[in-house]
C-alpha cells in the first residue's frame, strides 16, 4: 500500500471507455473512490510512478484466485485435522496449514462485499476470475451503484 493518498482521474463526468479493458478499469477507479482505496491495499495492484497511478489488473485476479484456493485448502486441511482447541497447539496446527501469497492474504481479511468488489475490477483483467450472483447479497447502495457502472462499462466493450 502506499504512504501517500493516489490521485486517480474523476472520471464521474465521462463515458465509459469502448473495447479497452485497462481503461475501463480505470473508469470505474475514477469513479469509485471505495473500490479505488480496497485496489490500493493489495500488494503489487497500484503502481505509481511520474505518469500518475496504474493498474495491474493480472495481480489483482492472481490475488483472488489465489484466496479462492486457499478457501478450498483450508477446508480440505481442516476436514483432515481439525483445529485443536489449546493456544499453542493451534498455532502450530495453523503453522503446518496450507501457505499463501501476501495479495491473498490482504483479500482473505476483508469483508464478502470488498471482496465481490475487487472481483468486479478484477474481471477486467486477461486472466478469468468467477463471480456469481450470490456475491451481491451484501451490497449496500454504493455497492449497487458500482454493479450498474461495471454493468454500464461491459456494454460499452
Amino acid at each position: 500500500m502506499n504512504s501517500q493518498p493516489v490521485q486517480w482521474l474523476d472520471t464521474t463526468r465521462q463515458r465509459p471507455p469502448v473495447d479497452h479493458h485497462d481503461a475501463s478499469a480505470l473508469w470505474l477507479l475514477g469513479r469509485h473512490h471505495q473500490l479505488a482505496l480496497l485496489a490500493e491495499r493489495v500488494p503489487g495492484v497500484v503502481e505509481v510512478d511520474d505518469d500518475g497511478p496504474g493498474l495491474n489488473l493480472g495481480e489483482l485476479a492472481e490475488g483472488i484466485l489465489a484466496h479462492d484456493a486457499d478457501v478450498t485448502a483450508w477446508d480440505a486441511y481442516e476436514q483432515l485435522r481439525p483445529a485443536p482447541r489449546d493456544d499453542r497447539a493451534y498455532d502450530l496446527w495453523r503453522s503446518h496449514g496450507p501457505s499463501t501469497t501476501p495479495a491473498a492474504q490482504v483479500i482473505a481479511v476483508m469483508s464478502s462485499s470488498e471482496q465481490t468488489r475487487l472481483r468486479l475490477l478484477a474481471t477486467w483483467s486477461t486472466i478469468r476470475v468467477p463471480i456469481r450472483v450470490g456475491d451481491f447479497r451484501s451490497f449496500d447502495s454504493h455497492g449497487a451503484a458500482l454493479l450498474g457502472d461495471w454493468c454500464t462499462a461491459v456494454q460499452a466493450s
